[in-house]
């Protein structure tokens, strides 16, 4: 079983970005966009999945597709097989 931010972290360090730490949560340059400076935000939500935003204003689909996930990727275990 993988938590949802390590799926979304793997995949982006799988595709040439440097997720680093940063405050509770993670940012990297976002794959959607020519980026550069970080600008996406990755952290763990409340209810087990993740929240993630690209402040440059990239669209959420745009960001995970560019990286090879879905939504259905960056939620908790028990929420997809439950």
């Amino acid at each position: 079983m993988t938590d949802p931010v390590h799926r979304i972290l793997t995949a982006l360090r799988e595709h040439g970005y440097e997720p680093r730490k940063a405050g509770g949560g993670w940012c990297c340059k976002c794959p959607a966009h020519d980026d550069r400076n970080p600008s996406l935000t990755i952290n763990a939500g409340d209810a087990g999945g993740v929240v993630w935003h690209c402040h440059a204003g990239c669209d959420q689909a745009a960001v995970i597709a560019a990286v090879g996930l879905t939504y259905r990727d960056l939620m908790p275990d028990d929420q997809v097989n439950g």
